[in-house]
This record gives structure tokens, sequence and C-alpha cells, in this order.
């Protein structure tokens, strides 16, 4: 009824597509995993800069619209020390 050479080719295949089935699905797990852990994320990329960006461009649209008068932003920096 069946060809055992045809049979063994069938599970050889079927060995292979699982195998290659669970690979991509450990490798987008993983990806996963660093994309959505920002520790992981920042350790690979760095702390991202959108905030400094942002006030970047708030700081000077104001300063545009008062006659280039800068305006003072304050941000947060753990390595200054204010008391020197």
């Amino acid at each position: 009824m069946f060809d055992l050479t045809r049979v063994a080719r069938w599970q050889k295949q079927k060995r292979a597509d699982v195998l290659a089935f669970v690979a991509a699905s450990c490798t987008l797990l993983l990806c996963s995993l660093i994309l959505f852990v920002p520790s992981l994320d920042d350790a690979l990329s760095g702390r991202p800069e959108h905030l400094r960006w942002i006030t970047d461009r708030t700081a000077r649209a104001v300063a545009a619209r008062t006659n280039g008068e800068f305006p003072v932003i304050a941000r947060h920096d753990d390595a200054y020390d204010c008391t020197k």
C-alpha cells in the first residue's frame, strides 16, 4: 500500500519541519523577551533619548515665540552634583 522509503522520507521531512518551527518559535520568544523587558533593551541599545529631544524641541519653540529668549529647562541628571 505505502512505499516504506516514501514514509521514511516523510518522517525525515516532518522531523526537519518540526525542528525549524521550534527554532523559529524560540528565536521569536527570545527577541520578544529582549524587546519587552526594558532593562534588557536598555542594556543592548542604551537609554532612550526621546524625552531630551522633546524637551529641546519645546524649548526651541518657546524661544522662537519669545524673540530669542531661551527658556530655562531643568533636567534631572544623576551625574551632576548641585552641592559643589
